[in-house]
């Protein structure tokens, strides 16, 4: 699991309560998927927001809703991959 920021980072004013993310997954090893979620939730939802085969570099836009310290967690289901976050929007 990655825990990542968001308030204060990019351009995000604090009190945002949810972010327009476009979430790339490369240098996949094994095919699996990525879930985000709020941090501070708890465990990763059952839901995923960006899939890949091994070797693939896979793109997808994810909206998550902000934990309460403004972070978010990125849950990695098998092998790794190395994950490019960029904010495209926020909702306050």
């Amino acid at each position: 699991m990655l825990n990542i920021a968001v308030t204060g980072n990019g351009g995000v004013p604090a009190g945002t309560k949810a972010v327009v993310l476009n979430v790339t997954a490369v240098n996949t090893t094994p095919a699996g998927y990525l879930t985000v979620y709020p941090h501070g939730l708890g465990s990763a939802p059952v839901a995923s927001g960006l899939s890949w085969s091994a070797g693939e570099t896979a793109a997808n836009l994810v909206v998550v809703e902000l934990g309460p310290t403004g972070d978010i967690t990125i849950y990695d289901s098998a092998g790794s991959a190395n994950v490019v976050v960029d904010v495209t929007g926020w909702y306050g």
